[in-house]
């Protein structure tokens, strides 16, 4: 089973961040406040683009608010 938290600062590779655009990304690595993921279908595109790189505190301005981040059992 998957924790659920709200807190950007507890983010590891393999969590899923859901916002309210509603938009997904998957984790693939944090180096510091850069998060490194892959996500699929932003503004329709239909392709799935692996190792984007975004700071912490640009990820809500790009989505949204948080809703909620889906932890990868450890």
């Amino acid at each position: 089973e998957m924790n659920q938290y709200a807190n950007a600062g507890q983010i590891k590779p393999g969590d899923i961040l859901r916002f309210n655009r509603p938009h997904s990304i998957m984790v693939t690595a944090v180096n510091g406040s850069e998060i490194t993921y892959v996500d699929c279908n932003w503004v329709g595109k239909n392709t799935v683009k692996w190792d984007q790189k975004i700071q912490k505190n640009k990820m809500t301005g790009k989505w949204g608010s948080l809703n909620y981040v889906m932890q990868y059992p450890n």
